[in-house]
């Protein structure tokens, strides 16, 4: 989360001052940083044996996927992938076409990562008081109505506001759903689960950009960011139709 925020800033400065080449090489410098650090770091934790055990990786996961529950999951983290990929890919080009500069569009999307990681800890407290799941959804339908209104709106701070209430949403769907899909894994299958309920992120990684440009192709980025915005509706009802399913 603190990536998010500083990455932002960081690349619009350096992009205003120094040009796209300077931002591009600076990430990759950052990215050796942390491959240093990572091979420093010596491995101390106990082997532990296999989760899926004799009944073999295919069927674990198998078995993960007929599980309306985990299912649910994975879709809502699909939509919410989808939104994530809107902001991050129209909203630079939506700013400059409404006459943002590089570090502005920065600005407004550390705002973005700054509220939302602030807003993880309070909404670990409240999955101990609230269903998890309808946190979730609730993450989904404020970020989608963020997304619905963003591109009637021109002003750095409103825009820098509507990013923020986003970066809330998201920080509560991303905390609540980690939440949801750790204490709904199946005995002995939580590492199979949690990479289900990733996967569904990355194809909607694969599917969303691709959706969302034949939609900007039509009706401009107005239209990729309200299509994200109905999407993301949908999705909603899909993960509380799913779940309910199960309690059935």
């Amino acid at each position: 989360g603190i990536g998010f925020t500083l990455g932002p800033l960081v690349g619009g400065l350096s992009a205003k001052a120094l040009g796209y080449h300077a931002s591009f090489y600076l990430s990759s410098g950052f990215g050796v940083v942390g491959l240093i650090l990572l091979l420093l770091l010596r491995d101390s934790t106990q082997k532990s044996e296999p989760e899926i055990g004799s009944r073999g990786l295919s069927s674990g996961f198998r078995q993960v996927l007929t599980n309306p529950k985990i299912v649910a999951a994975g879709t809502a983290n699909f939509f919410n992938s989808l939104l994530y990929n809107a902001t991050m890919v129209y909203f630079p080009l939506f700013g400059g076409s409404i006459g943002f500069d590089e570090p502005q569009v920065g600005l407004s999307l550390a705002v973005r990562g700054l509220v939302s990681t602030a807003s993880r800890i309070p909404a670990g407290g409240l999955a101990k008081r609230f269903d998890v799941l309808r946190l979730m959804a609730l993450g989904l339908i404020v970020s989608a109505a963020t997304l619905f209104v963003l591109p009637t709106l021109d002003g750095l701070i409103i825009i820098g506001t509507i990013l923020g209430i986003q970066g809330a949403a998201y920080g509560l769907y991303l905390t609540s759903g980690n939440i949801f899909i750790t204490e709904e894994a199946p005995e002995g299958q939580r590492g199979a689960s949690i990479g289900v309920y990733s996967t569904f992120s990355n194809i909607s990684g694969v599917v969303s950009p691709i959706v969302l440009g034949v939609v900007s192709e039509t009706w401009g980025f107005q239209g990729a960011f309200r299509a994200s915005a109905a999407f993301a509706i949908l999705g909603t009802v899909l993960t509380l139709g799913l779940s309910s399913k199960r309690r059935k």
